[in-house]
């Protein structure tokens, strides 16, 4: 007899790269256990992959952020059938996995952190949001794709959320509302 496999999700506790992934599970009516490492350097050695998120099928790990979401994101309907919709779905996840990497590269001394966050905000980052609210503009259907909600939707609303709560230093909410208002709107 073939019993459902386990699923278990491995990250820190708190939304960040894992969250499309639970979500999406959770969409996907899943159970899985939700292990939040609380201090990661006590077992980064052991993992498989030395990185999170992590997911583990019947013990067995998988790593990577997209690659996770869109596992989960198809068992719950939340990845493009059509191929131009799966595209800009992972350009998008892609380019929000940019956006956090941009935004974390520098980390540490306060002084250091606001000159980086500042430099990117007008660079990098302005041509990083411009590539997502670029799509988001041409969509008819208000999701990223321009079909129906995908796991781009949940990564992207999760990222412009946190932004836009203030929760980044030296990258204010009214730099989304002023610069990127579809977006803003979007999460």
């Amino acid at each position: 007899s073939h019993t459902m496999p386990s699923y278990k999700v491995t990250y820190f506790n708190f939304p960040g790269r894992a969250e499309t992934t639970r979500i999406a599970l959770h969409a996907a009516g899943i159970e899985f256990e939700d292990e939040r490492v609380a201090n990661w350097k006590d077992v980064k050695e052991q993992t498989f992959s030395q990185a999170m998120p992590l997911l583990y099928i019947d013990g067995k790990p998988y790593s990577q952020t997209s690659a996770l979401a869109r596992f989960a994101g198809k068992k719950a309907g939340l990845y493009p059938t059509d191929e131009v919709q799966a595209l800009v779905c992972d350009e998008v996840f892609e380019t929000v996995q940019d956006i956090i990497n941009t935004i974390f590269k520098v980390s540490g001394d306060p002084e250091t952190v606001k000159a980086h966050r500042t430099e990117i905000s007008n660079g990098k980052l302005k041509v990083l949001f411009g590539v997502v609210n670029t799509r988001l503009s041409e969509s008819s259907s208000g999701y990223i794709t321009g079909g129906d909600v995908s796991i781009a939707d949940i990564f992207l609303a999760g990222q412009v959320g946190a932004m836009l709560a203030g929760w980044l230093d030296h990258i204010p909410p009214s730099y989304l509302t002023e610069n990127f208002p579809a977006l803003a709107e979007h999460a």
